[in-house]
């Protein structure tokens, strides 16, 4: 039967990326992710080929038991191996992400301040020019104060380029009928 080939040589393929796993336990994370993506295909033309073996009538009640105990058998043994194959494959990701993750860190530190500097300004060259957007004012109004604040948060205070006294500076320039007190002057965050 044709379709029982096409099943068995995804299974065979299958059992290719289980091998590898097992004998590449520190393969790198693009190899672990282009090979879960290849068994996610796999996944999918095992459940297609499944059902239409599925759809196959078999006359004789007997030979058709026989059948659907196959197919259960086969759906059982290709989801374990399956969940088995992902599992490893998730776990070298998730291992190797925060090494990755640690060297790329510790090679930007080591880069001078200049040209981190430079990459920042570079950075914000290229972003397009937005027409430039109002902040919101706020006169003490107390049903007004949660709009307020969070439009002050996310476009100001969350905002990791704009140092303190600038923010400060942001922060007194949208308040009305409010007064910051002379101390406040000299911290954003007790300000805040």
């Amino acid at each position: 039967m044709q379709l029982k080939r096409l099943r068995a040589r995804i299974k065979a393929q299958v059992t290719r990326l289980h091998t590898f796993f097992e004998h590449n336990p520190e393969c790198s994370i693009s190899e672990a992710q282009i090979r879960l993506k290849k068994l996610e295909g796999f996944w999918n033309s095992f459940e297609e080929i499944q059902q239409q073996l599925e759809n196959i009538i078999i006359e004789d009640e007997q030979q058709a038991e026989a059948f659907a105990t196959e197919m259960e058998n086969e759906q059982v043994r290709f989801e374990d191996r399956y969940y088995e194959i992902a599992k490893k494959a998730q776990q070298i990701i998730d291992r190797k992400t925060p090494k990755e993750a640690a060297q790329q860190q510790s090679t930007s530190n080591q880069a001078p301040a200049e040209k981190r500097r430079q990459e920042s300004l570079q950075e914000r060259r290229n972003k397009p020019k937005l027409s430039e957007m109002k902040l919101p004012e706020f006169s003490g109004e107390y049903t007004k104060w949660l709009f307020f604040k969070n439009s002050f948060k996310t476009t100001i205070h969350n905002d990791e380029d704009l140092s303190g006294p600038q923010k400060y500076q942001y922060l007194n320039g949208v308040l009305k009928r409010v007064k910051l007190s002379k101390d406040s002057a000299m911290s954003y965050e007790n300000a805040w």
